[in-house]
């Protein structure tokens, strides 16, 4: 009959070892490596339906740009060249400001990719990232533990593997979101930004800008979250590791509040990471 040893060291493994690495190969990619043609599709829409309206609308918001400053010329000819020469130097770089809003996210993502790929070499110099997973660690005691014995350690283990998958799904899922995200905020980008040509209808652009920001940041916020993630889940699960030649259910009973804390946490990650990315663009 065969064992269940390297299904429960698979498990263990699983448990102790934290998050797939794939994951942070893919926050480090840009909107347009990520996926091309929903990037593609995205510029599409942007060019065909939403830049003749934000045209439409930044000749209305120009116009009463220049009657307003107009009318606060009064009479003062010299005054009223300022102003007037003001406004439309406003609305000049606003116009160019538009018109070159999706290199400008480029711009975005491309440091949020940078930033993201420079804080994924520090997990490879993390405390414990060389360190034998725990699977690994207790593969002699599991398999000197029989049949019977392996059966109930898989019991004992399947509630935090299967804690740490969803929350490792979850992970997934709002690394997926967080793209989509951004490819439905690149549609629009232009039409905001047009509205920063008044002062009344300003704070939608910045708000556009802030928003667009915050969801590339979060990139950077997972990432850290995944390096110290991993660096408790090492300390936690291996500082106090199992000894070989240790009593085996000992060790998992004693340690099991732990290796479902590390599920938790994951989970609590994705909280933790958007809190912060709002955080810093004080949201």
């Amino acid at each position: 009959m065969a064992d269940l040893v390297e299904p429960c060291v698979n498990m263990l493994n699983a448990i102790g070892g934290g998050i797939d690495g794939s994951i942070l190969d893919r926050l480090a990619l840009g909107p347009a490596e990520f996926n091309a043609s929903l990037y593609g599709m995205a510029g599409s829409v942007h060019t065909s339906a939403v830049k003749p309206v934000s045209a439409t609308i930044a000749s209305i918001v120009f116009t009463l740009e220049l009657a307003r400053a107009a009318t606060r010329a009064d009479g003062d000819r010299e005054l009223g060249v300022k102003i007037i020469g003001g406004v439309l130097l406003k609305c000049a770089l606003v116009l160019l400001f538009a018109s070159n809003a999706a290199l400008i996210l480029q711009g975005i993502d491309a440091v949020v990719s940078q930033i993201v790929s420079a804080a994924s070499g520090v997990l490879a110099a993390a405390p414990g990232s060389e360190t034998q997973l725990l699977g690994d660690q207790m593969r002699s005691a599991i398999e000197d533990a029989g049949l019977i014995g392996q059966s109930g350690l898989m019991v004992l283990v399947l509630i935090p593997f299967i804690a740490s998958q969803i929350a490792g799904v979850v992970l997934l899922a709002v690394v997926y979101m967080r793209f989509m995200q951004i490819y439905m905020l690149t549609c629009f980008a232009s039409l905001p930004i047009v509205f920063m040509a008044s002062e009344h209808t300003r704070m939608m652009g910045v708000g556009y800008l802030k928003r667009y920001g915050q969801v590339s940041f979060q990139a950077i916020t997972l990432t850290v979250g995944v390096i110290l993630y991993r660096t408790f889940v090492g300390e936690a699960l291996r500082l106090d590791g199992y000894v070989d030649g240790g009593d085996l259910w000992q060790y998992i009973i004693a340690n099991f509040g732990t290796l479902l804390l590390g599920a938790i946490m994951l989970g609590c990650l994705v909280i933790v990471s958007s809190a912060t990315a709002k955080a810093v663009f004080g949201e």
